[in-house]
């Protein structure tokens, strides 16, 4: 059939506008692809698989909680941000939802949280607009998954001091410690799944909590009211749990006890004269070599000491043990802010030598990194260096002598009791130093130095080689740490 030229017409002019049609059409759906590919490469650039996502001006660091925690609801974050420009404003993220958000460089707040996994980002802003971030991936267990069963005492119980605590916690991630907290304080603490001790309480009514952590950080806890009628209990004073402690089981605080007989212990050579870690030593190496066995039922006070032992071929080099209590690498969240809270530390530990004269040093340690700064209390025993103690400088990165001797027995167990503080001014002071009851006072104030990328409480014990090198063993027991 012939079209007319009319239709012809039309027909070409609908072609022609089909065809700007589709070639508009075309541009646009161009230009989404662009916008899209441009989103994509941004938010990827915010992205960040490490411990610490970091755009060119900043950087946002997540104290509390750490990255794979179980937590508990509501969950503590405590976070800061730093950058070339001023920090505008920080935010937390959950599960792609806003859920918080500050105008301050640092965050110290509590964030509800249901149970199951969640994906968290902390974020910040400068004062230019520029964004940077931390992701990290938290748990909170469900209520059924970790429990607390307290046995003795029940609760509201009428009891009479020393009053006897009964408990177990359970978790499918294993149970990593238990606490036992007396009117908001922590009494006793013991790195197990079961707790059997006695606590001194006052005459009254007590609000008791039997808390506990499991392997990866997660917090639970049972509480319960107990009443005392017998007006005899000190009240206040560390328990002297797992054996006790000599004069520590007296100090008030919390603690940790039998710190010998507990994992996480890491040891570490150093070889002089530079005394860095060693990367390439090795426990049987032939620079330096060492040996860490616990359980020991003789020599020992409370039928599990443990032996640690030094040697080598390479003069004057030492051997490191180092054990996280609070905070980073100690496998539990500081949601409470215990490290922030705490001021005063007490190290006491008992130690056995053959000879005291074979070894260069001893050396105890109490560190502490908090509000960016590094504590660091170290007491050296000098022996064949000498017979007194020194005492760590911390700016100066030295030792110096305090003019008190230390001269221990041989053959005998040996009772050191340290005493430190962190001043209200975040200065460290050197209180005492007390060897088989002889105490000295110190009283020395130094100043700590920039630490901003650890936080926590550990302790270390230090055994120094001497000019020989000569193999040496030292047993401890009955090893506690009270804080408060």
């Amino acid at each position: 059939m012939r079209r007319s030229a009319h239709a012809n017409k039309v027909t070409n002019s609908q072609t022609t506008y089909w065809k700007e049609l589709i070639a508009v059409m075309n541009k646009a759906v161009l230009f989404l692809f662009f916008l899209t590919f441009v989103f994509m490469m941004g938010c990827g650039a915010a992205k960040n698989s490490g411990g610490s996502a970091e755009a060119s001006s900043g950087s946002v660091t997540v104290q509390s909680p750490q990255n794979g925690a179980a937590v508990t609801s509501p969950a503590r974050f405590v976070a800061s941000a730093s950058a070339s420009n001023p920090i505008a404003q920080m935010g937390i993220n959950v599960d792609s939802k806003d859920v918080y958000t500050t105008a301050a460089d640092q965050i110290n707040t509590q964030v509800q949280l249901t149970p199951g996994p969640h994906s968290v980002v902390v974020k910040a802003w400068d004062s230019t607009g520029k964004f940077f971030a931390t992701p990290l991936s938290v748990s909170v267990p469900s209520p059924e998954q970790n429990q607390v069963i307290v046995s003795a005492p029940v609760n509201e119980a009428k009891v009479s001091s020393p009053v006897n605590f009964a408990a177990s916690a359970s978790s499918p991630n294993g149970v990593a410690s238990m606490t036992i907290n007396v009117d908001s304080k922590d009494m006793f603490s013991t790195e197990s799944d079961k707790v059997n001790t006695s606590l001194p309480l006052a005459s009254g009514s007590h609000n008791v909590l039997v808390k506990a952590w499991d392997n990866k950080g997660g917090y639970f806890s049972a509480p319960l009211t107990v009443n005392v009628a017998d007006s005899s209990g000190s009240g206040g004073s560390g328990g002297s749990g797992d054996g006790g402690s000599g004069s520590g089981g007296s100090q008030q605080g919390n603690g940790f006890y039998n710190l010998q007989a507990s994992g996480g212990w890491t040891g570490f050579g150093q070889l002089a004269p530079s005394y860095e870690i060693c990367g390439s030593c090795k426990a049987d190496g032939s620079q330096v070599s060492w040996g860490m066995q616990q359980g020991v039922s003789s020599p020992s006070l409370s039928g599990s000491a443990t032996k640690f032992s030094i040697g080598g071929d390479t003069p004057f080099s030492d051997v490191l043990w180092n054990k996280h209590l609070i905070g980073d690498g100690s496998g539990k969240s500081d949601n409470g802010n215990v490290n922030g809270k705490s001021h005063n530390f007490v190290y006491d530990v008992y130690f056995y030598m053959n000879d005291p004269q074979v070894s260069q040093a001893l050396e105890f340690d109490i560190n502490q990194f908090v509000n960016g700064k590094s504590f660091i209390w170290g007491h050296e025993c000098r022996l064949a260096g000498g017979n007194e103690w020194d005492v760590w400088d911390n700016p100066g990165h030295k030792w110096v002598s305090t003019g008190i001797s230390c001269k221990p027995k041989a053959n005998d167990w040996n009772h050191l009791v340290l005493t430190v503080q962190r001043t209200s001014d975040d200065h460290l002071l050197f209180q005492s130093i007390e060897l088989n009851g002889d105490k000295a006072t110190l009283n020395r104030y130094d100043s700590p130095t920039s630490q901003p990328d650890w936080y926590g409480i550990t302790v270390n014990y230090q055994m120094d080689g001497n000019a020989s090198q000569q193999d040496y063993s030292v047993w401890l027991d009955k090893f506690d740490f009270i804080y408060w």
